[in-house]
């Protein structure tokens, strides 16, 4: 953060820098960012009538309306949306409230762990995440028994081993 007196230095501080920036060339262009700007502005969208901000949810972040800026919001996170940031369901209360209800087992927690081992944090939850939303089409039975079958682990479903 610049440091300044007032908004105003802070805002003559920024038009320099933006007079410079107006002359830097990006590598491999022919021409000026700011002669790029000029020659392009008539396809800038415009912008949003409404501000936006961001919220911090479960150290992840998340655009909302600038009107939410000092109120509560209620936010709900669903399986799709943790496929696309997998890095949320870590930290989020779903896994927890499974853990007590029964529904996320130790072998759901021995699947999650070995394809973050073989794949990586967000590929391995990413994993995990596809094998949990089969409950939406698929039998508990067979929810189960798919990290079972990965794992080569016994199932104290059917009490049988199983293989790959």
């Amino acid at each position: 953060m610049p440091d300044v007196a007032s908004l105003e230095e802070l805002n003559e501080k920024i038009a320099a820098i933006d007079q410079v920036e107006d002359g830097s060339v990006i590598h491999g262009r022919l021409t000026s960012i700011g002669f790029d700007f000029v020659t392009e502005i008539d396809q800038l969208a415009p912008l949003p009538t409404d501000d936006f901000s961001r919220i911090t949810v479960r150290q992840c972040y998340y655009s909302v309306p600038a009107r939410f800026i000092g109120q509560r919001v209620r936010v709900v996170l669903r399986a799709n949306e943790l496929l696309a940031k997998p890095g949320a369901l870590a930290g989020s209360t779903a896994p927890a409230s499974a853990r007590e209800q029964g529904t996320f087992t130790a072998t759901h927690e021995a699947f999650w762990a070995a394809a973050r081992a073989a794949h990586g944090q967000a590929a391995g939850t990413r994993a995990l995440t596809e094998v949990l939303l089969l409950r939406r089409r698929m039998s508990a039975e067979a929810v189960h028994t798919a990290p079972v079958r990965t794992l080569g682990l016994k199932s104290p479903m059917s009490g049988q081993l199983t293989g790959i």
